[in-house]
């Protein structure tokens, strides 16, 4: 393993690609970070914040609401000049009591309907409505007044880094090209070859080293794209509950924006661990680095496409500004990894069952479960293909 890890922080172009990858994150960050205040994001007034931040309670948004109407009638009558100028601040805060009080309600009616749905029900969609009961009847978040816009500027990167993401995959498939193929460079593959005993020890070693990149590479990203926002804006609000966030009021865990971001992480690296294999399985049969990094251009390339244009992020409703998804999204929320490297929030976000063998069983399990299926296949058939020694036809450049 040693010697693996020494001939990988030997290559220069993959310790470039990866500076560059991380430079990008943290330019990208900084950037959408000072742009997300000249839209006027953190403009809140102390005196307000002292008089109703702390644990919601329907008091304290209906206050928020009386005061948010009076200020918009007065400003409506006397103009922005004479109006008082705490109005943006007090809709800041009663924008948050209001997602409060619609996760409240959310919570309580979700479980009302599946408890009546599952006694009038048989089958699957009993089951499926125990389910959902259960996993809501468990979620209490402890919800609080305050404003959290720090916090969704953090999240923000974790919601949309089309860029950011395609950086870390060409540093992925750079890695792969760089793991198996040095044998050749070296001119040690026979060597290797000669005893199968070696073989195998020297493709788990690669393997091994494989999978522990891509985890490092998805905390490297993480750091990457929320170090800046998280510095700058303050991290003590990353323990608030994740249904404080707009984009995350129906969700069904128990999660504080800390656990949601580990989350996150962990489906990045499992999406990345997937992706790996599946690059080092275009490396095994090819002496030369350009055919495999063309084959996982295509691989990795096209799958980041394919789910960006099927997630509806490119194209929007003109009229109500709502993306629209492709009907096949929901095969690829089942088992691609892509999924899992840029539509994260999606699963958190959003309580979705499938159906296995007439069992609901999470979507973000199906989908972990599976990957580390293919994880498994691709070990194997790429050990099968190491150690058979299929690599003689290879492509001299």
């Amino acid at each position: 393993m040693k010697y693996e890890i020494k001939k990988i922080l030997g290559s220069r172009v993959l310790i470039i690609a990866l500076i560059l990858a991380v430079g990008f994150a943290l330019f990208e960050s900084n950037r959408n970070y000072i742009q997300g205040l000249d839209e006027g994001r953190e403009r809140i007034n102390s005196g307000v914040y002292d008089a109703y931040k702390g644990e919601y309670s329907e008091e304290k948004y209906q206050n928020l609401l009386e005061k948010t109407n009076q200020l918009q009638e007065e400003f409506a009558l006397l103009g922005e000049k004479k109006a008082d100028n705490r109005m943006l601040d007090y809709m800041a805060l009663y924008e948050v009591a209001e997602n409060c009080r619609t996760t409240q309600l959310f919570l309580e009616q979700v479980v009302d309907e599946a408890r009546y749905l599952a006694q009038t029900q048989s089958g699957y969609y009993k089951k499926l409505n125990q389910k959902t009961e259960q996993v809501y009847k468990n979620c209490r978040p402890d919800l609080h007044i305050d404003e959290i816009s720090s916090v969704q500027n953090i999240l923000l990167y974790f919601e949309l880094p089309e860029e950011i993401d395609v950086a870390f995959v060409l540093v992925l498939m750079i890695f792969a090209c760089t793991i198996f193929l040095n044998e050749h460079i070296n001119h040690t593959f026979y060597m290797i070859q000669s005893s199968k005993k070696g073989r195998g020890h020297t493709y788990f070693c690669k393997i091994g080293l494989s999978l522990i990149f891509a985890c490092m590479l998805s905390v490297l990203q993480t750091i990457s794209i929320t170090i800046v926002p998280a510095i700058r804006s303050g991290m003590g609000k990353l323990g608030y509950p994740i249904q404080m966030s707009h984009n995350l009021m129906y969700s069904p865990y128990n999660l504080n924006f800390w656990q949601l971001v580990i989350v996150l992480t962990l489906l990045r690296a499992i999406g990345y661990m997937t992706l790996v294999l599946l690059f080092l399985c275009a490396t095994l049969f090819f002496k030369k680095n350009i055919v495999p990094f063309a084959i996982n251009l295509f691989l990795g390339g096209g799958g980041m496409f394919l789910t960006y244009m099927a997630s509806g992020r490119f194209y929007r409703d003109a009229r109500y500004g709502v993306a629209r998804t492709f009907g096949g999204f929901i095969y690829l929320k089942k088992y691609s990894p892509f999924t899992m490297i840029s539509e994260g929030m999606n699963y958190i976000g959003k309580f979705e069952m499938v159906n296995v063998l007439g069992q609901p069983v999470s979507l973000l399990q199906h989908v972990m479960v599976i990957n580390l299926i293919i994880i498994a296949f691709l070990t194997v058939a790429g050990y099968l293909a190491y150690t058979q020694n299929f690599r003689r036809m290879g492509v001299s450049m």
